[in-house]
C-alpha cells in the first residue's frame, strides 16, 4: 500500500524491538481513539462537486468521539466531473467496506452532488440493501417539480434524513415529505455539512440518540492520512511523492532540511501515517515523479486530532475541465501563487473576513454570499508585476466556490506572505510558482 520512512522518532515510540505492542502513537494519547466499537454500523461519506473526502473530516472525528472505529468511517473520493461510471464506483466502494468490516450494511451520507448520487445508488433494490440509513445534506429534493420523497425503492425505502438550511444560496432547501426533515438556519452551502448541528441531526438519524459530544476534541497526540489526487476529477496520484515538515508559526518556513517524514502514494491515492505533536504546524509538499508535475505546497492549523481524511490535491492535467479552468493560471517564476482554503466553511463578505498580508480580500467583488466562495487563488493575471484586485477569471466557467485576485506577490521562498481567515493566520513562503508550484494554505 503506502511506504514510509520517518526520519524522526516521536517520542512515546518504544525503541526496544518489541513488536508484540501494535498500538499506535495516536492511540496512546488520543481520548476517543483509546477504545472503539467495531459493532457499530460503518459511515460512508460522499463529498459534492469539486470537492473530495475532506468534507468529512470533521464529522469523522466527531463519530471517532462517539465510540466510532476509524476503519468503520469512509470517505469516497469520487469524479464529480464525469457523468459516467459514479454508481458503480460508489457500489465498488461500499463493498469494499462491507467486506473490510464485516458489516451487512453501511448508514450514507451524500452532500449536494453526493446526494444525488446517493439517490441513484438507492433507487435499486439490491444496492438500497447494502444500505440502513441514509442522510441526505444541501442537495436537491425534487425532480421536475415533484418531491423525491425517500431514497430508495417507493416499496422499500430507505429511512432519509433531508438536512438543509434557509441560507444555502447554492441548492434550494425544502421540505420533502417521508423524510426526516431538518433545517439548520443560516449557514451556508458547504457548512451545512460540516458544523456541529448538522453532526448531531446525521447522529440521531443514525443512532436515535443524542451524541455524548458534538465536539471536535483534540488529542496530545495526533496521526494523519489521507488520499493525494487531482482537483476535481480525484484521480489517484499513484507513484507521487508526500513529504511532511515542520514549520514555524511566524514564516512557515521549515524548521529543518530533511523532511518529517515520506510517503510514497499508493495504488488508491493513499498516503500516511504522519505521527504528530499537539499544535505542530506542518507543511505537506506534494511531488510527481515526472519533470513537468506541478509540486503542491499545503499549509494547516496547528495539529489538534487525529483524521484519516487529509486530501492533498495536485493540478488536473489539460483536457478536463476542472485542467481548462485552472489552465488559464499563469505559473511563472517572477510571482508566487497562493491559494486560501476554508475546509469548513465559505468564505462570504460581511460575515467573515480574510486578509493577505493585511489587505483585505473577503469583499463584495471576491467572495459574495452568492458564490458561495470556498477557495481564493492569488496569483499575477497578466505576469506584469501589477496587482488589479478582484478578476473575472473563473466567473464565466464557474460562478460559484472559485474566486480569483490579481495579486502581484515576488517570488522568494526566504520571504513569506500571511493569510488571516476570521482570526487564524498561516504564514506561506514565497514559492516562485513555475517551478515550485502554489502554496495552499488550509484553515481547517
Amino acid at each position: 500500500m503506502v511506504g514510509a520512512v520517518f526520519l524522526m522518532a516521536a517520542p512515546g515510540c518504544g525503541d526496544d524491538g518489541d513488536s508484540s505492542d501494535e498500538t499506535s502513537i495516536a492511540e496512546l494519547d488520543d481520548p476517543c481513539r483509546v477504545s472503539c466499537d467495531d459493532t457499530l454500523t460503518p459511515v460512508v461519506f460522499v463529498h459534492g462537486m469539486l470537492a473530495s473526502s475532506d468534507t468529512w473530516a470533521a464529522h469523522a472525528r466527531r463519530f471517532e468521539c462517539n465510540g466510532y472505529c476509524p476503519s468503520h468511517l469512509r470517505g469516497l473520493d469520487w469524479n464529480t466531473l464525469a457523468a459516467d461510471g459514479r454508481v458503480e464506483t460508489l457500489q465498488a466502494f461500499i463493498q469494499q467496506v462491507l467486506d473490510d468490516t464485516g458489516a451487512a450494511a453501511v448508514d450514507l451520507v451524500g452532500h449536494s452532488a453526493g446526494g444525488g448520487l446517493g439517490y441513484s445508488y438507492l433507487s435499486d433494490p439490491a444496492r438500497a440493501q447494502t444500505v440502513r440509513r441514509y442522510a441526505h445534506v444541501a442537495s436537491t429534493v425534487s425532480s421536475e417539480g415533484q418531491p423525491l420523497g425517500p431514497a430508495g425503492p417507493v416499496d422499500a425505502s430507505v429511512p432519509t434524513l433531508n438536512l438543509w438550511s434557509d441560507g444555502d444560496l447554492v441548492v434550494a432547501g425544502a421540505v420533502n415529505p417521508g423524510t426526516t426533515d431538518v433545517m439548520i438556519a443560516g449557514q451556508d452551502h458547504y457548512e451545512i455539512a460540516t458544523s456541529r448541528g448538522s453532526f448531531e441531526a446525521i447522529y440521531r438519524h443514525f443512532r436515535d440518540a443524542e451524541p455524548s459530544t458534538s465536539e471536535v476534541l483534540p488529542a496530545s497526540r495526533v496521526e494523519w492520512s489521507g488520499s493525494a489526487v487531482t482537483l476535481g476529477e480525484n484521480a489517484p496520484l499513484q507513484g507521487w511523492t508526500v513529504d511532511a515538515y515542520l514549520v514555524a508559526e511566524d514564516t512557515g518556513m521549515r524548521t529543518s532540511a530533511a523532511p518529517l517524514a515520506t510517503f510514497e502514494v499508493g495504488a488508491e491515492g493513499r498516503w500516511g501515517p504522519l505521527e504528530l505533536r499537539q499544535g505542530d504546524r506542518v507543511e505537506l509538499s506534494l511531488t510527481g515523479p515526472d519533470a513537468d508535475d506541478l509540486p503542491v505546497h499545503y499549509y494547516f492549523e496547528p495539529a489538534m486530532f487525529s483524521s484519516d481524511m487529509r486530501t492533498l490535491r495536485a493540478l488536473p492535467g489539460p483536457g478536463t475541465l476542472a485542467g481548462l479552468l485552472l489552465g488559464q493560471i499563469p505559473f511563472e517564476d517572477s510571482h508566487a501563487n497562493i491559494v486560501a482554503f476554508a475546509s469548513r466553511q465559505a468564505i462570504i463578505a460581511g460575515r467573515d473576513t480574510l486578509d493577505l498580508d493585511g489587505q483585505a480580500l473577503a469583499v463584495e467583488e471576491t467572495a459574495a454570499a452568492e458564490r458561495t466562495t470556498i477557495a481564493v487563488f492569488i496569483f499575477d493575471e497578466d505576469v506584469d508585476g501589477l496587482s488589479s484586485g478582484p478578476s473575472a477569471l473563473f466567473s464565466s466557467t464557474l460562478p460559484v466556490f472559485l474566486t480569483a485576485i490579481d495579486q502581484f506577490l515576488p517570488a522568494d521562498p526566504s520571504t513569506h506572505s500571511l493569510l488571516t481567515f476570521n482570526g487564524r493566520t498561516l504564514a506561506l513562503p514565497r514559492w516562485p510558482s513555475g517551478s515550485a508550484g502554489p502554496a495552499i494554505a488550509v484553515f481547517d
